[in-house]
Formats: structure tokens, C-alpha cells, sequence
């Protein structure tokens, strides 16, 4: 692409991204950790499409407090333990890693791959037309699929 002053620049939005692909390591796998817990990145690949990576992160980690926070007071955490903070967490990762990539795949890469005008999808249509419906995506962004409230009495007395 060239400027007006027939300098050559590099237009971001034609740029090719490398691909994030992940998979999850099976426990069976023969390099899998016994009990090691992950939460956040260390645990999944987020795409930075909504911003919602710190969100999550953020959810792991009062979840993981909130089901760790007994057994560790009681003197250790098994991986049975760390299990149940899988289970709790991977319904929300899932889903919005879905969410991610269905965005991606249905507005980004189309409005990359499009020249001229483009009509926006259905959903924004909705979103632009009727602004009471926007609060459905403000909240899931927001507080997430599943939202992790942190108890005091979970974490015990004050000191």
C-alpha cells in the first residue's frame, strides 16, 4: 500500500496472524504432571477478541481461592481437589472461547476479507436497533459466563 507521498506502508488490518491452536494434555499423557494447577493463561489459550482473557483470569482465580482455600488450611491440596476446580471452570472457558471464535470467524475475518462496504451482521443490527439488548453481551463480557463471587466466611475468619 502506498501513502500519497509514495511511501510504501504496511496496512495492519491485511496483515496475516498466526494461528493459536491449542489442545489439552490428556491425563494419561506420560509428561502430565500429577497435581499441578493452572489457572488463567497457564491454563487455556484466550484470543484477545472481546477482552475478556483478564475476566476469566480473574474468575479462575477466586474459584480456585474459594475450592482450595479448606483443603490448603487443612495442610494440602490432592489432585481430587484440583479436579474440582477444572470442573468448575472449564463450562465458562469453553463457552467463551466458542463465543471468541464465532466472532472472529463471522465478523472479523468477513469484514478483513471484504472490500467496500459491508452490511454488519444480524446480532449488531439487533445490538444497534434495540438498546435494551445490549445489556446481554455488557454482562457476559462483564461478569462472565459463570461468575465467581468471593465469600468471606469460605476463606475463613479475618485475622
Amino acid at each position: 500500500m502506498q501513502n500519497d507521498r509514495g511511501e510504501h506502508k504496511t496496512c495492519f488490518l491485511r496483515q496475516r496472524f498466526q494461528v493459536l491452536r491449542t489442545r489439552r494434555v490428556k491425563e494419561s499423557h506420560p509428561h502430565a504432571p500429577r497435581a499441578v494447577g493452572g489457572i488463567g493463561d497457564a491454563a487455556h489459550a484466550m484470543s484477545p477478541v472481546g477482552g475478556v482473557g483478564i475476566n476469566l483470569a480473574i474468575q479462575d482465580a477466586v474459584a480456585t481461592a474459594k475450592l482450595l482455600a479448606v483443603p490448603l488450611r487443612a495442610g494440602g491440596v490432592d489432585v481430587d481437589d484440583l479436579r474440582r476446580v477444572q470442573q468448575r471452570r472449564v463450562f465458562p472457558t469453553r463457552v467463551t472461547q466458542w463465543v471468541q471464535v464465532q466472532i472472529q470467524r463471522r465478523v472479523i475475518a468477513r469484514a478483513l476479507a471484504r472490500r467496500g462496504p459491508m452490511q454488519p451482521p444480524l446480532v449488531l443490527r439487533l445490538l444497534d436497533r434495540y438498546p435494551l439488548l445490549r445489556r446481554i453481551p455488557a454482562r457476559l463480557i462483564g461478569l462472565g459466563v459463570r461468575p465467581e463471587h468471593v465469600r468471606v466466611s469460605v476463606i475463613g475468619e479475618p485475622r
